[in-house]
């Protein structure tokens, strides 16, 4: 058992394992993207014309247009049928046993400030009662602070505030202390709220800036976070801390840039996420179905090796999509079968496991809609398994040919840690990575 999660610690293993059920050895999971977070590529026609959006950025851009109490309404009927008891029936029945749900800081409503957050209130209604849904079907949670006071990325949607200067860094005593206070909140509720009993982890911020100079503070923040967590559990009595997820000291280039491990240290369980998008940036030089295989059965371990030498371990590979770059004339359907079960077996060799983003789109997507996804025969309707385990043997490099395959644990002791440092983030060059944009086309 303590091999399942890779590195992981004795601790982390038992919690994660507790809020699993039986037999689960790996993290096998979906982003449950656009419920709480609203990225309008993901719901344009309902966004635009359902809800009102018409055009709208983001979910500060509508609520400011269209005022507090239109929003409210309008909102309260998306979070009521985004994610439905429907859908954790297929969840389950699809092997799912882990979810990460995004959030904005204004989920927790005492955190927000007059005249300056434009956000829906009444989300955590909906967030308890699907918490609830959830924890009864035995599928565990991540709480994933997706958007911040101020915003953390420019020009984003998933960031809450559609912003050429986000003010998350530029106003940072303030902006920093809010996040952890709504962290704080959250972590209590986990403890005390029997519909909340299935999360096990509280990810403190998603997707900072890759370049480490856009992000002043980042370390400031990354302690105060993990603080408002561990400081909440202690006044609880708690014994059963939550694993504090942090974006890998990876995600980032630049020097210097923090480590997350340097704030997780002594502290408790821990969790590290990476995002791979072969959509976007250069992980691959030809645009060719063979080249994305390829790569990913390699690119997956070697993140993890890259990882483990910053003591950044266990890691779970937290977003990805079956989408590839325009152009590719031979990604065809037997293409993305093969790409899905690559992608499943190379984050799960080392790692602890996969998120796809996403569980659904209002519409239909299969390449980012993972129940589109499972339609369309690309996946197979049992998340632990393949249709062909064998799919990266041939495109192994020398250094992971001696790796298991998918179900299986690595064979490395306990707390080991790998030779090789296999891939790391150039100096001064962006990693692919979604980094979705608000006017995110399908890239197919």
């Amino acid at each position: 058992m303590l091999k399942v999660l890779g590195l992981s610690s004795l601790v982390f293993a038992a919690r994660v394992l507790a809020q699993l059920p039986p037999g689960v050895d790996k993290i096998r999971g979906v982003n449950l993207g656009s419920w709480f977070v609203v990225e309008p590529y993901m719901m344009q026609d309902y966004w635009d014309n359902q809800m009102g959006a018409h055009g709208a950025c983001s979910e500060w851009d509508f609520v400011k247009t269209v005022g507090q109490d239109a929003a409210d309404k309008a909102f309260q009927a998306h979070w009521d049928t985004m994610i439905t008891q429907d859908d954790v029936n297929m969840m389950k029945q699809y092997g799912i046993n882990t979810v990460r749900i995004p959030l904005g800081f204004w989920i927790i409503e005492s955190t927000k400030l007059a005249g300056q957050d434009y956000y829906p209130n009444g989300g955590l209604n909906f967030l308890t009662r699907g918490l609830g849904w959830l924890h009864s079907a035995g599928i565990a949670a991540i709480l994933d602070l997706h958007a911040v006071p101020g915003a953390s990325t420019a020009n984003n949607a998933f960031a809450g505030k559609c912003t050429a200067t986000p003010g998350f860094w530029a106003n940072k005593n303030s902006n920093f202390q809010r996040a952890a206070n709504a962290i704080q909140e959250l972590t209590r509720m986990a403890h005390t709220n029997p519909s909340w009993a299935g999360v096990f982890a509280i990810e403190v911020l998603n997707e900072p800036p890759m370049d480490a100079t856009q992000t002043p503070g980042y370390a400031q923040y990354l302690q105060m976070a993990t603080a408002a967590i561990r400081d909440t559990e202690k006044s609880l009595g708690a014994s059963n801390p939550l694993a504090v997820t942090y974006m890998d000291y990876n995600w980032q280039y630049g020097a210097p840039h923090p480590n997350p491990a340097d704030a997780a240290s002594g502290k408790g369980p821990a969790l590290y996420d990476n995002h791979l998008y072969y959509s976007f940036g250069g992980l691959i030089n030809n645009n060719a179905a063979v080249d994305y295989i390829a790569n990913v059965c390699n690119t997956g371990p070697d993140r993890v090796k890259a990882d483990a030498q910053a003591k950044n371990s266990p890691l779970v590979f937290g977003e990805w999509w079956l989408a590839e770059r325009p152009g590719c004339s031979d990604c065809d359907a037997q293409f993305h079968k093969d790409f899905a079960d690559a992608q499943k077996i190379a984050y799960e060799r080392d790692g602890a496991g996969w998120i796809f983003w996403a569980w659904k789109f209002r519409g239909t997507d299969q390449y980012r809609s993972y129940k589109d996804a499972v339609a369309a025969g690309f996946f197979s309707s049992n998340a632990a398994t393949t249709f062909n385990p064998n799919v990266c043997t041939k495109y192994l490099s020398p250094g992971n040919r001696n790796q298991a395959t998918m179900g299986e644990s690595p064979a490395s002791p306990q707390g080991s840690r790998p030779d090789s440092l296999g891939w790391r983030a150039p100096e001064g060059a962006p990693v692919p990575s979604r980094m979705r944009r608000a006017s995110a086309a399908r890239y197919l």
